[in-house]
């Protein structure tokens, strides 16, 4: 996101930690995790990144800095950030670093659009949003389904999937609405459910 005052700053940089939260945001549409200890001597169990970043270790994707901190404060290079858009789509966390994830990240497109880079350079806002669009394109999409919404109470809505003509109903899967507009009763719709949490993460009407 940007700044109150209406600017982006493309040009600053970014923190670990603050790198970690966009990995959790690219990553699940669940909640912001909550406070926890994280093993390591300087993140606090109530540092406002400490979720994140006990999120990240848990799933091999991000590590420490060898010395049992994290060093959430300092600022992420971009063979760091490579790594840990690697690792967060499903690389292993033992190429070599940094140069085994430069590659492997110029291989999967992560830095399409860039140029001039080193993996010790501090990474700038806009080379993070570039490097994670990218990382997030490059991902197989899942096609949006077809459903008609049969009940909605205000929390969860209950949608039955339709069959490959786009009549009748052949399932039905109740899942928790997380759009801002309120889903109409008999609308036929495009649908997506986010494997990870199950929730609704789309829901657009289908025209006729």
């Amino acid at each position: 996101g940007g700044f109150p005052d209406g600017t982006f700053k493309p040009s600053d940089v970014l923190t670990r930690e603050q790198f970690v939260k966009i990995l959790y945001s690219l990553k699940t549409t669940a909640a912001a995790p909550a406070a926890s200890e994280t093993g390591f001597s300087d993140v606090a169990a109530d540092r406002w990144s400490a979720g994140y970043i006990k999120w990240a270790t848990d799933n091999r994707i991000a590590g420490g800095m060898g010395d049992g901190t994290f060093a959430p404060a300092l600022t992420v290079t971009i063979g760091q950030a490579a790594k840990m858009l690697c690792t967060a789509y499903g690389m292993p966390d033992t190429l070599a670093f940094p140069q085994g994830y430069i590659e492997a990240a110029q291989a999967e497109g992560y830095f399409k659009d860039m140029s001039g880079y080193q993996a010790s350079d501090q990474a700038k806002r806009s080379q993070i949003c570039l490097m994670a669009y990218n990382a997030y394109m490059a991902q197989p999409q899942k096609p949006a389904e077809i459903g008609i919404i049969t009940a909605f109470d205000g929390a969860a809505v209950t949608l039955a999937a339709a069959d490959e003509n786009g009549r009748g109903t052949i399932a039905s899967s109740k899942t928790d609405y997380v759009s801002p507009t309120d889903p109409i009763k008999g609308v036929w719709v495009y649908y997506a459910i986010d494997d990870s949490t199950q929730k609704t993460i789309s829901l657009s009407p289908k025209c006729a």
